[in-house]
Parts: C-alpha cells; structure tokens; sequence
C-alpha cells in the first residue's frame, strides 16, 4: 500500500499531536492523584474526630470498637502515603521531578498496595 498525500500529511503532525496528547494525559492524572489526596485527608480527618469522640466517651466503648478504629487510621494513613507517592509519577512526566524520584515512589507505592493485598488475603484464609 503506498501512503497517499493525506496520509503523509497527517504524519507530520504525529509528534506534536503525540507529545500534546501526553502532556495532557499526565495533567489529568496529576488532577486525579490531587483529588485522591484530598480524599484521604479528609478521611483521616474524620477518623481523628471520631477518635476524639471515642476517646472522650472510653467508657462506653469496648476495647475492640478501638481496635477497628486503630486499623482503620492505618490503613488511611497507608492510602495516603500510596497516594502520595503516586503523585511523584505524573510530575515526572510533566518535568517538574526527576524520574528517579518517580521511580522510587512508583516502587514505594506498588509495595505498599501488594502489602495492602496480601493482608486481605490473609485476613480471609483465616
């Protein structure tokens, strides 16, 4: 098949359709980590404030209500430390870190969500 005038017309303009698109894609997915963050600190906000609560009535709450709570304001904190890490990823790409940072965050951050998984696997089989 031989490339016809349109074709290699439209192949000039590759690159620069190339390079725009995934400069656009990498602001959207730094919007989307920004969202996740805030996510999650409004969610350790809310489980501060509800151990404030908890803490503040003791005696009423039994001790594994504070056990729940415990894990849960760890795994918050362990979304957001994956989050945060997360967010070195699209930076990187946009040129504002440096790739070795992104790297290790991007390890930092699969490490994390593999721990993540392997607990719930092991919670399960138990």
């Amino acid at each position: 098949m031989r490339p016809t005038r349109r074709m290699v017309s439209f192949a000039c303009f590759l690159p620069w359709v190339d390079s725009r698109w995934q400069q656009m894609s990498s602001w959207a997915w730094l919007c989307g980590v920004f969202a996740l963050l805030i996510r999650d600190v409004r969610k350790l906000h809310m489980l501060h404030v509800h151990a404030i609560d908890v803490s503040n009535l003791e005696m009423k709450q039994s001790s594994e209500s504070r056990r729940h709570l415990r894990r849960q304001v760890e795994a918050a904190q362990l979304e957001f430390v994956k989050d945060f890490c997360d967010l070195f990823i699209p930076l990187a790409a946009l040129g504002y870190a440096n790739p070795g940072i992104a790297a290790a965050g991007g390890m930092l951050s699969s490490a994390i969500g593999i721990k993540q998984e392997w607990s719930k696997i092991v919670a399960v089989s138990k």
